[in-house]
């Protein structure tokens, strides 16, 4: 019995480790972010246009779920998972939320790419190029909207003196850029 018990012993001192490996396969997330902002049906498109898209939206939908695992949020004034509205009412947008709501969501999870499709107006929050993502997945944008430019003015910049006196005229340089007017 001694000697079972120290061969035993001696076996499991000196043999490997048995290893036990579990592989778990997780399919890539694809974060489908949709701007819901009034500025999107804004456009002279037709109605046909837009169904056009929702159209198209969902067959690329359709063919992602076969091979992703698909998150679709709507963003405006809030990032918000999508709900069965078709309205875009939201009365501004910003993308701020959209990342810090990716951000927060999808932190050490199996991020795949994100699909972003908005007009390109924001109106709230920071400066999309300066938002700091990790970017450790690639960002598919999708333009919708207007391409069109408008008429515009614009003021670049104006110079005058940092002094004036009470009743004295001094100079005032102004320089106007103009877009299609």
């Amino acid at each position: 019995l001694r000697f079972l018990l120290v061969s035993f012993l001696s076996v499991l001192l000196l043999a490997p480790l048995i290893k036990y490996q579990q592989r778990e396969v997780v399919e890539p997330i694809i974060v489908i972010a949709e701007d819901r902002s009034s500025s999107m049906v804004n456009s002279n498109n037709s109605t046909s246009d837009k169904l056009e898209y929702l159209s198209s939206l969902n067959q690329l939908v359709d063919v992602l779920e076969e091979a992703y695992d698909v998150n679709h949020y709507y963003f405006g004034e809030a990032f918000r998972k999508k709900d069965s509205s078709t309205n875009y009412t939201d009365r501004f947008t910003s993308y701020d939320e959209v990342w810090s709501g990716i951000e927060d969501r999808y932190a050490n999870k199996n991020l795949g790419a994100i699909i972003f499709l908005s007009d390109g107006i924001y109106n709230s929050g920071s400066n999309p190029i300066y938002n700091g993502l990790s970017q450790k997945y690639p960002i598919y944008s999708i333009a919708l909207g207007d391409t069109l430019q408008r008429k515009d003015l614009k003021l670049d910049r104006l110079i005058h003196n940092e002094i004036a006196f009470l009743d004295n005229q001094f100079p005032l340089k102004v320089d106007v850029s103009q877009l299609k007017l």
